[in-house]
């Protein structure tokens, strides 16, 4: 009896050791270093698979490798307009309505 409980404990300490896995390295995108100290405030999904992301510094695009600025300033919202085919950019001084077209070219 004390062998099978020996033994399945060490089974349930093995399993729970292999599931926790380390994955502070598993990716990293070194342009993407610039967001480190900012407020972040939403990040969406663009139609055509960009990310999104309004912060306190700026408005910024990710196509999956690079991180791109597009308009500086204090972001506090992106929507996304399906019917009109519209971003929808909200900062504290503005506004932004941006058409995109209805399909990738």
């Amino acid at each position: 009896m004390l062998r099978y409980i020996t033994c399945l404990l060490f089974i349930i300490v093995t399993v729970q050791s292999v599931a926790q896995v380390n994955l502070d390295k598993a990716v990293d995108f070194p342009n993407t270093r610039i967001l480190q100290g900012m407020i972040i405030k939403k990040i969406i999904e663009g139609p055509f698979g960009f990310i999104w992301i309004a912060s306190d510094e700026g408005l910024f695009r990710f196509d999956g490798s690079m991180l791109e600025l597009i308009i500086e300033g204090d972001f506090e919202d992106i929507d996304i307009d399906e019917i009109n085919h519209q971003f929808v950019f909200t900062s504290r001084e503005n506004l932004i309505l941006q058409s995109y077209p209805e399909e990738r070219r």
